[in-house]
């Protein structure tokens, strides 16, 4: 116990001293004062922040030895009781001894096959060795044993998500969800599998629209849901989810956030592209001229003109001002050639 007392004091200490300069750096660079005495004060700061971190964790270590210590006392006493197996089990789990972890939940099956407990540890600890489909395997045994444990679906959804088999990840989630349509997890974990690993924006946005359903104060649920239209081309439900998402942020005071920046500019990008689609309407004899004189520039110069002039591109008289400008620079044009 003293030797990892030793350790846990000298790797923190190791770790303070490498990570000092770098925390100086980083203060330095966003503008903190860090002048002569402030060095041995963030030394000292993130000296003590490490030694709390290691001595929690030694600490944990310790308690977890210390109770397998006393379960392997009672069990030699008491080999047929299951809760010590079990409870052993879980330290091991903790220690991130994966291996005599199973051994002692396979104990627990052998004498009881429907203890749930020891299912799930054993499936924790398989997922924890990335032994995958070992894991998928106790879950399917586990239905078979308990059927009445329904958020099996819903772990066995991550492991196959883990191990990449994500359509039929979907398969055991839509399951789950048809079960408990409140369960916020399962609809993350569903809108996450379709948007980066299917590449199935539709199916992302329906699971979004879920999401902003169950929990309709939640920014980041209006904001994915637009990347989904974005990326489906219904650039109208992106243009609202993304205003909603953008009030949402101002309303929690959350304007600090990068995505706040990008919400601000992709709701830019919609607008140029929505009036660009839109604006397909007959044109004036004036219009065509103008059209004709400034070409494919015609509908991306308006929309530069009014980010420039303050303009709104739906505002009164915008685009009447515009085309004004136009023919007076295109008249100075010719009447400058002419000369």
């Amino acid at each position: 116990m003293i030797v990892a007392l030793l350790k846990t004091i000298f790797w923190g200490t190791i770790a303070t001293i490498l990570a000092t300069p770098l925390a100086w750096i980083v203060l330095a660079y966003i503008g903190f004062p860090v002048g002569g005495g402030s060095i041995i004060v963030l030394f000292f700061c993130i000296l003590i922040f490490f030694y709390c971190a290691a001595f929690e964790a030694f600490y944990q270590e310790e308690s977890l030895k210390n109770k397998i210590y006393f379960l392997n006392t009672k069990i030699s006493k008491d080999p047929n009781n299951i809760e010590l197996y079990l409870h052993r089990g879980d330290a091991y789990l903790g220690l991130k001894e994966y291996d005599i972890a199973i051994s002692d939940y396979e104990c627990v099956i052998n004498k009881q096959s429907a203890n749930l407990l020891a299912y799930c540890g054993l499936i924790n600890a398989y997922e924890n060795l990335k032994k995958y489909e070992i894991a998928i395997n106790y879950c399917y045994e586990l239905i078979k044993t308990i059927p009445e444990y329904q958020e099996v679906y819903l772990t066995m959804a991550k492991l196959k998500n883990s191990k990449g088999d994500y359509k039929s990840a979907i398969t055991d989630l839509d399951y789950f969800i048809s079960i408990d349509r409140q369960n916020i997890e399962a609809h993350k974990l569903k809108a996450y599998i379709c948007y980066w690993n299917l590449k199935d924006y539709n199916n992302a946005a329906i699971s979004y629209k879920n999401l902003i359903q169950l929990n309709p104060n939640e920014p980041d649920n209006f904001r994915w849901a637009a990347y989904c239209f974005k990326k489906i081309g219904d650039l109208k439900q992106a243009k609202e989810n993304y205003q909603t998402a953008l009030m949402l942020y101002e309303k929690y005071e959350l304007t600090d956030s990068s995505f706040y920046t990008d919400i601000k500019e992709s709701l830019k990008e919609i607008d140029a592209s929505l009036y660009s689609n839109n604006n397909q309407k007959k044109l004036t004899e004036t219009d065509i001229d103008v059209e004709a004189f400034y070409g494919n520039r015609y509908e991306n110069d308006f929309i530069y003109w009014c980010y420039k002039t303050n303009y709104e591109p739906d505002d009164a008289g915008a685009y009447d001002a515009w085309i004004e400008e136009k023919q007076e620079e295109r008249s100075s044009y010719f009447t400058d050639d002419d000369d």
